[in-house]
């Protein structure tokens, strides 16, 4: 039994998008795992690369549980879609899972669990408590993966250092034009035009 999860952080903005995929087999299993390699950055392709490292990492039956409708709903649907190929989005990994469930259809089985999962759902008998602490772990893993991308903490840091700079080129010239409106409604009333150069700083 295995829990996969993505994450993606900052999803609306291009730059600074950053996803990881996590996978949960068990406390301090070698099967878990939690980065997303290569560029492209978005939640379904980090949900989908989660079950794909699974398949392809693991040759025994699986049992895969995912809080993804898009990777659960088009997994279930391969029956379809085999003989076309894939026609949407991230065509290469699903032309992976295509590869591994050619060899064994019935090898992997894939479900869909609730995504953010309380410890009320477990009192109510909504999922067990183990199902909620491994979704919870796949959840983390995904997260830690979306976290270790090294580029994106200096991308962050000259955004955040850029965007303090904007403030304060701002406020100087803020300043300026209060400065001169201040010295201006000072001139005395038969005094018609600026003088020039004055109320420069």
């Amino acid at each position: 039994v295995v829990y996969t999860d993505g994450a993606c952080k900052r999803p609306r903005l291009a730059a600074l998008r950053r996803a990881g995929a996590g996978a949960y087999c068990g406390e301090g299993h070698p099967g878990n795992f939690s980065p997303l390699p290569r560029l492209r950055q978005t939640n379904q392709r980090a949900e989908l690369w989660a079950l794909v490292r699974v398949m392809e990492g693991d040759s025994r039956p699986l049992h895969v549980f995912t809080d993804s409708a898009y990777v659960h709903g088009n997994f279930l649907r391969w029956a379809h879609w085999r003989h076309r190929g894939w026609k949407g989005d991230h065509a290469d990994l699903w032309g992976r899972i295509h590869a591994c469930l050619t060899q064994n259809p019935d090898r992997v089985l894939v479900s869909k669990v609730r995504a953010h999962l309380t410890w009320g759902h477990v009192a109510a008998g909504i999922i067990s408590a183990d199902a909620k602490i491994r979704n919870a772990r796949a959840d983390k893993l995904a997260g830690l993966g979306a976290d270790a991308h090294a580029p994106l903490l200096s991308l962050e840091r000259e955004g955040r250092q850029r965007r303090e700079k904007a403030k304060n080129r701002q406020k100087l010239m803020l300043d300026i034009l209060r400065d001169r409106y201040l010295g201006i409604s000072e001139l005395p009333a038969h005094v018609t035009r600026v003088p020039r150069g004055a109320f420069v700083r």
